[in-house]
């Protein structure tokens, strides 16, 4: 799951939390927790498909530097951390339902952009990172 990279996902949240209280002076507190959850069960999906998608496609070899990745040590199976990511940006799906209630339309297509991207960036027939929009793609989706 990568916890060191959840900072990134959560950031975002925090600024945007904040513009809206310095707008409006109220603090909507189960918008800002289910966003929060919400963009950190996307980030840990994006992590799960990574470390799977690396795998299967021959990326990550025993001895690599970085954070250990559990499918390619062979602590889970990549059925398993398939399966954690896909449940893991369900959850954020649901979860986004009740913030696209909340604050409109616009909030489901960032959602769903944020989630394919997440799911395509290791995976798929052309991988987003192993082309020169890989770093832009985390660029934009950091943001």
């Amino acid at each position: 799951m990568r916890p060191r990279t959840l900072p990134i996902s959560l950031a975002p949240v925090l600024v945007g939390t904040s513009l809206a209280w310095l707008e409006t002076q109220a603090l909507n507190v189960s918008v800002m927790v289910v966003a929060l959850l919400a963009s950190a069960l996307i980030q840990i999906g994006t992590n799960l498909q990574n470390d799977v998608g690396d795998f299967r496609r021959g990326a990550d070899r025993h001895g690599r530097l970085g954070p250990p990745r559990a499918t390619t040590l062979g602590w889970l199976s990549p059925r398993q951390v398939q399966s954690a990511a896909t449940m893991s940006f369900a959850v954020a799906i649901c979860l986004g339902a009740f913030l696209v209630w909340v604050g409109g339309w616009p909030i489901l297509f960032v959602g769903l952009a944020s989630v394919a991207a997440g799911a395509a960036y290791t995976s798929g027939p052309f991988p987003i990172a192993y082309t020169p929009l890989g770093e832009l793609s985390c660029s934009c989706f950091s943001a």
